[in-house]
């Protein structure tokens, strides 16, 4: 009886081995058909979704000491919807500025794991505002990338993943090179 319940068990792995190979690969080639976002002055570059638009942001509108950069991805059929929030922060260079760094985010975070981004270490945090808990990676540095996201139906998730919208893997392509 041991042997035929082994037996029975090898078509369903070798179906879950072709689904997930199909599925990497149907990934990799999804990103490979996705615009690319490339900042040389802050050294990093991202891919996203045709469906999704890169928007700048007005520093003037956060108030945030340190802050030198922030892009939204936004939906091209609604720009009522913000997606995903990329905020670049130079923290050093300014006193006043809030540093996060890996001490800082074990004691402000709710849940803390770390996690690597293009050979850059990072934590996936998980923080409680006023109105509710949310996940933000965050990449302590001389430059400091916060991302997180502005949906609502995401906020409260342990970490971004690929639903309607593919946060993981917009995530996962960062590449950071040196900036100019």
């Amino acid at each position: 009886m041991k042997n035929i319940r082994s037996i029975s068990l090898i078509p369903l792995l070798a179906l879950f081995l072709i689904y997930s190979a199909e599925t990497s690969a149907s990934t990799e080639k999804t990103l490979n058909d996705w615009p690319t976002y490339s900042n040389a002055s802050f050294g990093f570059s991202f891919q996203y979704p045709q469906t999704l638009v890169v928007t700048n942001r007005n520093l003037d509108l956060f108030h945030m000491e340190g802050l030198v950069l922030c892009l939204d991805l936004v939906d091209k059929n609604n720009p009522n919807i913000t997606v995903l929030r990329i905020m670049v922060s130079e923290p050093l260079d300014n006193p006043r500025a809030l540093v996060k760094d890996f001490t800082f985010l074990r004691r402000a975070c709710k849940r803390y794991k770390e996690i690597t981004i293009s050979s850059r270490k990072a934590v996936n945090c998980i923080t409680c505002g006023s109105v509710a808990c949310t996940w933000e990676i965050v990449l302590p540095g001389t430059r400091q990338f916060d991302i997180f996201t502005m949906l609502p139906e995401e906020r409260e998730q342990d970490e971004p993943k690929d639903r309607k919208y593919p946060l993981r893997s917009i995530i996962n392509s960062l590449k950071f090179t040196e900036a100019k």
